[in-house]
């Protein structure tokens, strides 16, 4: 059955929700000039990423019949959860920008790290090499262009 779909709805969903209840403050915004080249490409990269995640898995199916499919499936449910639970928290604590670069469970970068983590999962309940190469680009440039956001946020909050 092909609903290798939900595998991308299952994360679009509180982005979606996002937009709907933003920041109660807008994010700070950095500071004027260029963006270095090794940011446009971390940008870069992360689009590519992104693009890839989201659109390979609406042409898989899905099935549980390996062990390796349900230790997969498994894998995923936890990083969603980690997921949902960073957004709960963004939302329950009056959606401070800051909590979208928090830690979490000790997990450093959780809404950055956790949705990785499930499409890296994904990529084996699903069987797909390509979608696991989609999720190591997204990694590369998502994982950097949060940290530089984290540092940034812990930066200008010192002022």
């Amino acid at each position: 059955m092909y609903l290798g779909w939900l595998v991308s709805v299952l994360v679009l969903v509180p982005n979606l929700i996002f937009f709907k209840f933003l920041p109660a403050k807008s994010s700070p915004k950095p500071q004027r000039g260029s963006k270095s080249s090794v940011m446009k490409l971390m940008e870069y990269l992360e689009r590519i990423g992104q693009v890839g995640v989201f659109a390979i898995p609406f042409f898989y199916q899905t099935s549980v019949q390996t062990v390796l499919q349900k230790i997969s499936l498994s894998v995923m449910i936890v990083f969603l959860l980690i997921y949902y639970s960073g957004w709960l928290r963004f939302f329950l604590k009056g959606r401070q920008y800051v909590f979208l670069y928090s830690p979490l469970m000790g997990l450093p970068l959780p809404m950055a790290v956790s949705p990785i983590a499930y499409f890296l999962a994904a990529s084996f309940f699903l069987n797909s090499w390509f979608l696991g190469a989609f999720a190591v680009v997204l990694a590369i440039g998502h994982i950097y262009i949060s940290q530089v956001e984290s540092e940034r946020l812990a930066y200008q909050h010192q002022d």
